[in-house]
């Protein structure tokens, strides 16, 4: 199905959830053990270059498990709260080869190009 997996996650809230970037369909996702998938690209421009991906896990002020996925881009990094309907560029620094949340703050995000690191503490708000 896909030529070149770029990068996965598993089981984001939900165990048999995975999402992969794939080069040239951009990010896909299954959530039924891996048996189908659809594309979750529809608000994300960017749809050759997915380098990675990355997600954090907190709790809503409603008390309901939530997760953020980023995915790092040719053209930048890129945040969906809502599975991949909607995408919003937070960084637009080209070339994110690796996005990491720290796990104990979803508002610090890491961010990596080839030889520079960049963090936020403000949930991508500012990159520096």
């Amino acid at each position: 199905m896909f030529k070149l997996l770029l990068s996965l996650i598993f089981g984001m809230v939900y165990a048999q959830t995975i999402y992969v970037g794939v080069a040239e369909h951009g990010i896909w996702k299954s959530m039924d053990d891996y048996y189908t998938w659809f594309s979750v690209n529809e608000d994300l421009p960017v749809l050759d270059d997915i380098w990675c991906l990355g997600t954090a896990h907190y709790y809503s002020e409603e008390n309901t498990l939530r997760y953020d996925l980023y995915a790092g881009t040719s053209n930048g990094l890129y945040r969906t709260t809502d599975g991949g309907i909607t995408w919003q560029l937070i960084f637009d620094r080209p070339y994110i080869f690796n996005v990491k949340v720290d796990p104990t703050d979803k508002n610090t995000i890491y961010a990596a190009q080839l030889t520079s690191f960049f963090r936020s503490t403000d949930w991508g708000g500012n990159m520096g």
